[in-house]
């Protein structure tokens, strides 16, 4: 496993088990998937906190990617076991979520702030005590009428829905590639933002 601090870290978040697989709040880990494939890296289980993915892009440089195995309200309290182990700072890794405030296929990057109402952001914030958690966010669209959020970021995405979640979760990658290269977080949201 990568340890160096020189290591990039980056972190999708969403709900361990395969009736989660597929649903809105699970899109965090569906780029990070994705991130690993191109990187010909493999997930693998450390203890039960975690799911981690390590090594070196021929253009990159060491990377290790995560999938925190808790549910996403408890997302903090898992990576804060893996990070105890790690030469590195959440300040220093690239969180990707859903969120229903970002129309479908809209990716937002930001270095800091709030948890916008995300359960597992929100717990990163409260578990690691700064909101200098850089984070991507995929938008999924907003809740229809009188569907309540915590239902809808369950439910999977509509059949008409999915090329655009594959061409948003390609960017998301994409992002995330460059982010693992070297690129800073400003760069890069002049870069993804704007589209």
């Amino acid at each position: 496993m990568v340890r160096s601090a020189a290591a990039r870290i980056v972190v999708g978040l969403g709900n361990p088990g395969g009736e989660y697989e597929g649903t809105r709040h699970n899109i965090g880990f569906a780029a990070v998937d994705l991130l690993a494939r191109r990187l010909k890296a493999s997930f693998r289980p450390r203890g039960a906190e975690c799911a981690l993915a390590d090594g070196r892009g021929r253009e990159a440089g060491p990377f290790l990617l995560v999938k925190p195995l808790a549910y996403m309200n408890r997302s903090g309290e898992a990576l804060r076991k893996i990070f105890a182990d790690l030469d590195g700072s959440i300040e220093e890794t690239l969180v990707l979520l859903d969120d229903f405030n970002l129309d479908l296929g809209r990716l937002r990057l930001r270095a800091a702030g709030s948890d916008g109402g995300h359960n597992g952001l929100r717990s990163l914030i409260e578990r690691f005590g700064t909101e200098r958690v850089p984070r991507l966010r995929l938008g999924i669209g907003p809740p229809p009428a009188r569907l309540p959020a915590e239902v809808y970021v369950l439910r999977r995405f509509w059949p008409w829905e999915l090329e655009e979640v594959d061409e948003m979760v390609a960017r998301a990658a994409d992002a995330a590639q460059e982010w693992i290269g070297g690129e800073d977080v400003e760069t890069l949201m002049n870069r993804y933002n704007r589209q």
